[in-house]
């Protein structure tokens, strides 16, 4: 433990000094050499170092929190697991010709380049598959909550029904808010599996991007 203790010390102290370019090269090596999940050790490299003495008090109230929090997590991934084993899959090929009013939602994350950790400002993508018809909606962050909100503000703006969403298997679409709304209003939801939604953004993405990228040049 002491040896560990020492360590974080150690790089904890050169990752406050750092730029982000250099916190983000610290982290790294710090998760290789510890194990550490990547937001457990930004937390831990953050902190600052107590005296000698220093009673653990504060440490064990934290520990009681971050404990209580993974149980929600925890919670909150079998209602996710729940919500993903209800949801139909549905591939690329499976659409035959939909009629308008089918849509692939995603997100474009805007975080300067490389996915790195944080909450970054987000647009809300949603294609229509039958007509390229696609609507764009900031998000500050990535969130269910913000996802909801936006589907039913496109719904209202869209000049056909909206009969279906198609989406992948993120935590801001497989909730119980989004689950429930779609069943409460008819509409079919549906989702890609894990393995191959690269696949899918390979096709009907493209048309996705395209879209996006057009509306962006046309001050959309």
């Amino acid at each position: 433990m002491t040896t560990r203790r020492e360590l974080t010390e150690a790089i904890g102290e050169r990752y406050r000094r750092s730029d982000r370019n250099e916190k983000h090269q610290i982290l790294d090596e710090f998760v290789a050499l510890t194990g550490y999940h990547r937001k457990h050790a930004i937390r831990v490299l953050c902190r600052e170092s107590q005296p000698p003495g220093t009673k653990p008090g504060p440490q064990r109230r934290y520990d009681d929190e971050d404990r209580a929090f993974s149980g929600q997590r925890r919670r909150a991934g079998g209602v996710g697991n729940a919500i993903r084993r209800a949801v139909p899959i549905r591939t690329f090929t499976d659409w035959n010709d939909p009629l308008p009013g089918y849509l692939e939602v995603d997100f474009v994350e805007h975080c300067g380049g490389t996915k790195i950790d944080g909450d970054f400002v987000h647009s809300f993508v949603m294609t229509d598959i039958a007509t390229g018809w696609t609507e764009c909606l900031a998000m500050p962050l990535r969130s269910g909550a913000f996802v909801l909100e936006h589907i039913e503000r496109i719904r209202d703006a869209l000049p056909f029904p909206l009969r279906g969403l198609d989406c992948d298997n993120d935590s801001a679409f497989m909730n119980a808010a989004v689950f429930d709304f779609c069943k409460a209003t008819s509409i079919e939801l549906t989702r890609a599996r894990v393995r191959i939604r690269k696949t899918i953004k390979r096709g009907s993405s493209r048309k996705m991007e395209r879209s996006y990228v057009a509306s962006l040049d046309m001050g959309g």
